[in-house]
């Protein structure tokens, strides 16, 4: 995959602004992320509009800088230029709106509040300047279908002024509606010149926060790469689901559990396994969060063991 660079970086309070140098990693390190060939030109500017008519697009490069994703959902897409940047940089890049302005792959027009898509899919959930706009009694409502497909990272934005008039609701009425789901907050910054602001939230126990530390072990170089694993990286890997499906059936769950946590380690550094390993690792972890142990055997049995040998 590539980085879309040069945008936005954090700057001394950890806040993102926007084109500045290119960002060293994130806090607490995301290992290295994809980078884009070319910088892409941003939106212009304006006091109405903060980052520009494609809020998105204009975000992406601090986002992909900063955080280790692959599949992406963007809300209210428009024009589709975030989903389309990101297609082209070989994230699995999805958008949904009433009435969408774009012909491109993972389009969808549909119902924002209750999207037709798998549970905890989605490694991040854009939603850029869209959310001021709902009625606040459905607010909970939206955020909570957020939650539902996300399973690491949502990045919201908004005006905090609207032609000269306060939003419906101000920042803090919008932070505590987060923080209502557990949410926790890596960015937020309301810019005094635009009145934009950007949220950057980590769902608990996200998907990241179980998997990149793994990843984070690894060298950059293995990290990095695009190759698939070799056939005898794959032989093992099969041998370590079998391994784990041994320990859950004979009720060792926590043997499992290591088995799994030393396959993500040997798997899930390589970029083009991702696009089919990742998204059933995402399953999987949500799995192991909420006990349901029947669920994660037949993931492991009838969804990975065989990605694992299509490879």
């Amino acid at each position: 995959m590539l980085r879309i660079s040069q945008v936005n970086t954090p700057d001394e309070a950890g806040t993102a602004t926007v084109d500045s140098p290119r960002p060293a990693a994130a806090a607490g390190g995301q290992g290295p992320a994809p980078t884009f060939a070319t910088k892409p030109t941003p939106a212009p500017q304006d006091a109405e509009n903060g980052l520009g008519s494609n809020h998105a697009a204009a975000i992406l490069p601090w986002v992909t800088e900063e955080f280790r994703f692959h599949s992406v959902l963007d809300i209210a897409c428009a024009d589709g230029e975030a989903v389309r940047m990101l297609q082209e940089a070989d994230y699995e890049a999805h958008g949904i709106d009433l009435a969408p302005d774009c012909n491109l792959p993972n389009i969808k027009t549909g119902d924002v509040f209750s999207m037709n898509y798998e549970e905890n899919y989605f490694d991040l959930v854009l939603c850029c300047n869209f959310l001021h706009e709902i009625a606040p009694a459905r607010v909970p409502q939206i955020l909570a279908e957020i939650d539902r497909i996300s399973n690491s990272y949502v990045m919201i934005t908004m005006p905090s002024s609207e032609k000269g008039q306060q939003m419906v609701q101000p920042v803090a009425w919008w932070c505590d509606r987060i923080q209502d789901l557990g949410w926790r907050f890596r960015l937020l910054r309301e810019d005094p010149e635009t009145g934009q602001v950007a949220m950057f939230c980590e769902r608990p126990n996200s998907l990241a926060s179980q998997v990149l530390p793994l990843l984070d072990a690894q060298n950059e170089a293995a990290a990095a790469t695009n190759n698939p694993p070799s056939p005898s990286t794959i032989n093992e890997s099969i041998a370590v689901v079998d391994q784990a499906l041994r320990a859950f059936d004979g009720d060792d769950a926590a043997e499992g559990f290591r088995h799994i946590t030393s396959l993500a380690d040997s798997l899930l550094g390589c970029g083009q396994n991702l696009q089919t390993i990742h998204p059933i690792f995402s399953r999987i972890v949500t799995a192991m969060e909420t006990g349901a142990t029947t669920e994660l055997i037949a993931l492991l049995r009838h969804e990975l063991r065989p990605a694992l040998e299509q490879i």
